[in-house]
C-alpha cells in the first residue's frame, strides 16, 4: 500500500470535502446494489443425482494427511483418512463441450460480444481502492479510477472503510457534468488492511524499532462523513471519493450493522470449530478407459 510523503507540505494544497455539500437528494437513487453480506449462510446447494459406477478394481490406503483450516487463526486440520482409488467401467458421460478455437481480436465475433458488454456496462465505473484503517476510526485511501495508476488520488477519510466490505456495486445520484441529475454507478474492488497503533508499537519495540504513527490533519467534526485530500487531483478519483462518502452517509447505518453481524458470525463459527475440530475426509478417486474415443479430443 502506498504511504503518503512528505504529508506536512502536502496539507498546504489539502481541501476539506463533506459528503454533505451536494445540492442535491442524496437519497433519490442512492444506494448499495443488492444484499450487503451479513454471516447468514448461503442457500444450499442442491445435490445432484450421483452417477453408479461398476467397480472393477479398488485399492485403499490409509495416509495421514494435514489440511488448512478454514480460519488462519485456528490450527490445522489433520487426521488419517482412507485414500481410495477406483477403476471402474466407462460410465457412458456424454462428450465435453469442445474448446472455443482461437479467434483474433479483430474478429467480427469477438468485436460483437465487447461491443455488447460495453454497452451493458457503459456506465459502471471500475473502482480499485487500497484502504488503510487507522485504528478502526480513520482511513487513508488510495483509490485508482478504472484501475489507472497513474491517476490515483490519495486521502484521509473519517469513515472506517471495513463497513465498506460486504458488497460489490453501489450506486449515488448526483449532478452531471451538465448540470442535469444523473445515477453514477459503481464495481468496487478493495483492498484492506487494518492498522492498530498499539499493536504496532509492540512489533516494532521487539525488533528493536520505533514505531511513528502517521500524522494527518483534523477533521472536521460533525456526524457527517468527510475526507481531506492529501494527494491527486484526478476528477474521476474525486467524485468517486466523494460519491463513496454520499454512500455512506445513506447506507452507513445498514453497512455497519451488517459488518457487526458479519464479525459475530465468524467468531461464533471460530467457537465452534474451537469446540468441535474438524477432521479430514476420506477420499475417492475413479478412473476409466473410454470405451469409444471422444468427438472432442480425439482420445
Amino acid at each position: 500500500m502506498k504511504l503518503v510523503p512528505r504529508l506536512t507540505a502536502l496539507l498546504l494544497a489539502a481541501r476539506v470535502l463533506h459528503a454533505e455539500d451536494s445540492a442535491l437528494d442524496p437519497t433519490a437513487a442512492t444506494g448499495i446494489s443488492g444484499p450487503i453480506a451479513d454471516g447468514t449462510p448461503p442457500p444450499a446447494v442442491e445435490k445432484q443425482v450421483p452417477i453408479t459406477f461398476a467397480v472393477l478394481n479398488s485399492v485403499t490406503r490409509r495416509v495421514h494427511v494435514t489440511e488448512s483450516s478454514e480460519m488462519p487463526e485456528l490450527p490445522p486440520v489433520q487426521g488419517i483418512i482412507k485414500r481410495t482409488v477406483q477403476l471402474v467401467a466407462d460410465p457412458g458421460l456424454p462428450d465435453p463441450p469442445p474448446p472455443l478455437p482461437p479467434l483474433p481480436i479483430d474478429d467480427a465475433a469477438v468485436q460483437g460480444r465487447l461491443a455488447e458488454a460495453r454497452e451493458r456496462y457503459k456506465e459502471t465505473q471500475i473502482l480499485f481502492v487500497s484502504a488503510r484503517v487507522l485504528d478502526f476510526e480513520r482511513t487513508i485511501l488510495d483509490v485508482h479510477p478504472n484501475g489507472e495508476a497513474k491517476e490515483s488520488v490519495t486521502v484521509v477519510s473519517s469513515i472506517d472503510y471495513n463497513d465498506f466490505s460486504g458488497f460489490a456495486t453501489f450506486s449515488v445520484a448526483g449532478e452531471g457534468e451538465d448540470g442535469t441529475e444523473e445515477v453514477r454507478q459503481y464495481a468496487l474492488i478493495m483492498a484492506i488492511n487494518n492498522e492498530i497503533a498499539a499493536n504496532m508499537g509492540r512489533f516494532a519495540a521487539r525488533d528493536g524499532r520505533t514505531y511513528e504513527a502517521p500524522q494527518l490533519p483534523t477533521l472536521p467534526e460533525g456526524e457527517a462523513p468527510s475526507y481531506v485530500v492529501l494527494e491527486g487531483n484526478n476528477e474521476e478519483a474525486l467524485q468517486a471519493i466523494h460519491d463513496m462518502h454520499v454512500l455512506y452517509s445513506v447506507e452507513g447505518d445498514r453497512m455497519n450493522a451488517s459488518r457487526i453481524a458479519r464479525e459475530k458470525a465468524r467468531e461464533e463459527r471460530k467457537a465452534y470449530l474451537l469446540a468441535n475440530p474438524p477432521k479430514p475426509e476420506d477420499v475417492t478417486v475413479k478412473f476409466w478407459k473410454r470405451s469409444k474415443p471422444s468427438t472432442t479430443t480425439g482420445r
